[in-house]
């Protein structure tokens, strides 16, 4: 029991990690996790896993719920399974008692309601701004959820200054008790980046290098059934093209049926469109490396980090301009408007006649990607950790926030139809 473990270290209070994640499939908010709590143990914390602050010294432990099949990647740390519940009633009934007197870190959307020593990490305010992308269980529960978890818990980390004023506005909570902690997109590395670190040649020439990328210049991109993700844009942009259209690779395990949902598809969009299926990571770069671009345009995004992966791999992006995807993106994408796919045609049409826009875009994606780090995620997420427990409660220490790197050269405009 976590109790009975902290009556073992009376000169040591306790920050639980709520690691309910560690057995789901990894998708955006469990990367976000797992890069936090790696980033964590590597800079913040000791070979005893104990952060040093004002109040002293706290040990970082992390706690879940038994599993059939538990996770054997657990970020370095070892791993606490009590409770004799599962999912949100685990989290819900049995997480609060058992980390009772103690912190607990949140870092996927949810939490435990009557927590009040919380830190909860909100991706995006999506159950509110767009219910109607939900099942009926989470389009009436998660608000609530989300409501009672930011009036009850000491902080709320947030991804981005818009999902700040999304959420202060969908849940009333104090606009203090919020903390944005940008995301980091180092994660995403190429693996080729040693050998072309000075390099920014167009990489148009080499797919017929490598089997898995297409022998003609392609734009890259990714399947999902949220329709928020907004296939049918893409769809409609490439038959608006027509014979100018260029090969679509759609990368993801739904790629068939989410754009034969879409909406009206003729048969030369779908002659432009190639489904690749589920990748690796190692092939989702390449896939990107080789990509004239990445095409992204969401409806609604509380960060993006697709986008920040597609530029940390030379790729250029085209993206909505809506949500977060401006604060992300800044200045290093071309811009289209998800409800007018001539905007997204004209883009695309921009990027695959200009060898020489391809080339500033790497450049500026490059360098706007580098201002997304882990450590300086992690470091948000510590100072306000640090602020919090002192003894005389103060805000959290302000880490400005992201605009954009001092870039020179040609504009890159929105594209208009």
């Amino acid at each position: 029991m976590p109790r009975q473990e902290n009556r073992r270290h009376q000169n040591a209070g306790t920050i639980w990690i709520n690691a309910r994640f560690l057995d789901r499939p990894t998708t955006g908010v469990e990367r976000v996790a797992r890069q936090v709590l790696s980033e964590l143990k590597r800079q913040h914390l000791d070979e005893h896993d104990v952060l040093r602050t004002t109040r002293g010294p706290m040990r970082v432990r992390l706690i879940a719920p038994h599993s059939d099949s538990p996770s054997t990647d657990t970020c370095g740390f070892p791993v606490l399974r009590e409770g004799r519940l599962r999912g949100h009633l685990w989290e819900q009934l049995e997480l609060p008692w058992l980390t009772q007197g103690d912190w607990l870190l949140s870092l996927c959307n949810t939490g435990p309601v009557c927590k009040r020593r919380q830190w909860i990490f909100l991706h995006d305010a999506q159950p509110f701004a767009i219910p109607e992308n939900f099942s009926p269980v989470i389009r009436y529960t998660y608000p609530w959820l989300y409501r009672l978890c930011a009036w009850q818990s000491r902080r709320v980390l947030v991804n981005s200054e818009f999902t700040r004023a999304e959420l202060i506005r969908y849940t009333g909570a104090c606009p203090s008790k919020f903390s944005v902690c940008h995301l980091g997109s180092d994660h995403a590395q190429t693996q080729t980046q040693t050998q072309n670190k000075d390099k920014d040649k167009d990489k148009d020439k080499d797919k017929d290098k490598d089997p898995l990328l297409p022998a003609e210049p392609y734009v890259l991109a990714f399947a999902s059934d949220n329709p928020n993700k907004n296939a049918a844009c893409i769809s409609s942009a490439l038959e608006l093209m027509g014979a100018n259209a260029p090969l679509c690779l759609v990368v993801g395990g739904s790629a068939a049926s989410t754009f034969k949902q879409a909406g009206k598809q003729t048969n030369s969009a779908t002659a432009r469109m190639r489904q690749v299926g589920r990748v690796s990571d190692a092939e989702l770069s390449r896939l990107l490396q080789g990509a004239m671009a990445l095409l992204y345009p969401s409806r609604y995004e509380g960060f993006g980090l697709p986008p920040l992966e597609a530029m940390r791999n030379n790729c250029p992006v085209i993206v909505a301009r809506t949500g977060a995807l401006p604060e992300t993106a800044g200045p290093a994408a071309l811009y289209c408007d998800p409800n007018r796919p001539a905007t997204l045609a004209a883009a695309i049409q921009r990027v695959a006649e200009s060898k020489s826009l391809r080339k500033v875009m790497r450049s500026y994606g490059k360098s706007r990607a580098r201002l997304f780090t882990w450590s300086r995620c992690t470091q948000t997420i510590v100072a306000t950790i640090q602020s919090d427990l002192q003894i005389k409660q103060t805000s959290p220490q302000h880490v400005p926030a992201i605009k954009g790197p001092a870039l020179s050269g040609p504009a890159i405009n929105e594209a208009s139809s």
